[in-house]
C-alpha cells in the first residue's frame, strides 16, 4: 500500500486533504496547488486496466516475453503492450540509478550498429555509414552485473569515460579487469588510473579467467536476447539493457531480484 508522504508534483510535504473521488481521497498542495491522490505518478495510475492485470503483464515482460506475446497471453492489443513496456522499462530505469561497481569486476565491449527503428524520418544512409555503438559491460563473482553505452567514435574520448564512471558509479575497493578486446583494455586502465593511480593489481590467472568467462557469457546471452526484437531502436538501447540485467541475474537468485523490482515498479512515483 502507497501512502502519501510529500507532493508527487512538486515533492513538497504541505498539503492537505481535499475531498473525495469515488471514495478516493484527494490531496491539494499547499506550494504548487495542484491535486493529487495516492495513486497519482504509480505505473498504473489513469489506466482503464486493472491493477492485477498490470502485475501479470509486468511478471510475463520481465521474464523475456516479446510484446506479442504479452498481447496474445493477456488479451490486449499491441498498441497497449508497446505502451506498458516502455512505461516499465522507465521505472527499471529509475531503479538501476542506484547500482554501483564494486571489488574485482571484468570488463568487455561489444557493439551494436546504430539502429534507427520506429523513427519516422530517418537519416538517409548507407549501413557502412551508421555509428557503431559500443557497449561496456561488467560482471563480478556475484554475478552483479552491469552494461552502459560506453561510446559511440572509433575510440573512447576523455569525455565518455568520465560518463562512464559517473554511470558505474564504482566504490573505493573496484578494480576493473580488462578482456582481450583493446577497448576495455584503454576504458578499464582510464578507470583504474581514475580510481587509485595505478595501473594494475595482483589477480591470479584462474580468477582472471573466470570473471572473464563470465563476462562472455553475458554478451553471448545479451545478444542472443536483443534478436528476439528484431533490432532495437538506439535512443532505447540504454533501457533494454538495464531490463536484460535483470532477466539474466535473475536467472541465479530469481525470487530476490523479481520482487525487488516488481515492488520498485508499482510502489516508486516517476512523473
Amino acid at each position: 500500500m502507497v501512502h502519501t508522504q510529500a507532493c508527487p508534483h512538486c515533492n513538497s510535504k504541505h498539503f492537505i486533504k481535499y475531498g473525495k473521488y469515488r471514495n478516493v481521497q484527494r490531496y491539494q498542495c499547499k506550494d504548487c496547488l495542484k491535486t493529487f491522490n495516492e495513486g497519482t505518478g504509480l505505473i498504473w495510475h489513469n489506466t482503464r486496466k486493472s491493477v492485477d492485470l498490470w502485475d501479470k503483464y509486468t511478471r510475463l515482460m520481465l521474464s523475456g516475453a516479446t510484446i506479442r506475446d504479452c498481447a496474445d497471453k493477456l488479451d490486449i492489443c499491441i498498441e497497449t503492450s508497446f505502451r506498458w513496456r516502455h512505461k516499465i522499462l522507465k521505472h527499471i530505469g529509475t531503479y538501476t540509478d542506484s547500482r554501483r561497481t564494486h571489488i574485482v569486476t571484468a570488463m568487455r565491449h561489444t557493439k551494436f550498429l546504430e539502429n534507427f527503428k520506429g523513427q519516422k524520418t530517418p537519416p538517409v544512409c548507407t549501413i557502412s555509414r551508421r555509428k557503431n555503438i559500443f557497449v561496456a559491460t561488467t560482471i563480478n563473482k556475484n554475478n552483479y552485473s552491469l552494461a552502459k553505452i560506453s561510446f559511440d567514435s572509433m575510440s573512447p574520448t576523455k569525455e565518455s569515460i568520465e560518463n562512464l564512471l559517473n554511470e558505474f558509479k564504482p566504490v573505493f575497493n573496484t578494480y576493473f579487469l580488462p578482456g582481450k578486446d583493446r577497448f576495455s583494455y584503454l576504458v578499464s586502465k582510464r578507470l583504474n588510473y581514475s580510481l587509485h593511480k595505478k595501473k594494475e593489481l595482483e589477480i591470479s590467472k584462474e580468477e582472471s579467467e573466470i570473471l572473464l568467462s563470465h563476462c562472455s557469457d553475458f554478451i553471448l546471452n545479451l545478444r542472443r536476447w536483443l534478436r528476439k526484437f528484431r533490432s532495437v531502436a538506439t535512443k532505447y538501447l540504454q533501457v533494454y539493457l538495464n531490463w536484460f540485467v535483470y532477466i539474466y541475474e535473475g536467472s541465479h537468485e530469481k525470487h530476490t531480484i523479481l520482487s525487488n523490482l516488481i515492488s520498485s515498479i508499482f510502489c516508486v512515483k516517476v512523473i
